[in-house]
């Protein structure tokens, strides 16, 4: 997958860890950068993206809630070629903030 290049809402990190990829996310809301989040994550385990559209809903109260509904297609392996699985959120550089009116996000994945 290539590298730095920005997509719709996250770009790819080159160089932050050996092992792991890197992805920074944005969104003019949390719910947007909840959704730039899944098509990142989904690009690092499939191409070409099998889900096509994400839908992040974040639940009002003390409690707080997130629902992620994401569309595509069944898996075809003749057209998607699986890439990562994905083991984990790491720790790693991860941060939230909401700077100059938009929420952005670092995330590192463990594969």
């Amino acid at each position: 997958m290539p590298k730095g290049r920005t997509r719709s809402g996250y770009r790819f990190l080159p160089d932050v860890a050996l092992a792991d990829i890197a992805f920074a996310a944005r969104g003019d809301s949390l719910s947007a950068l909840f959704e730039a989040a899944a098509r990142a994550l989904t690009e690092v385990m499939v191409d070409p993206l099998l889900f096509k559209t994400f839908k992040v809903t974040l639940g009002p109260g003390k409690e707080p809630s997130l629902t992620c509904v994401m569309r595509g297609e069944e898996i075809d392996r003749d057209r998607h070629a699986l890439r990562n699985d994905v083991k984990a959120v790491t720790m790693h550089m991860f941060g939230v903030k909401k700077k100059a009116g938009r929420w952005q996000a670092t995330v590192v994945l463990d594969i």
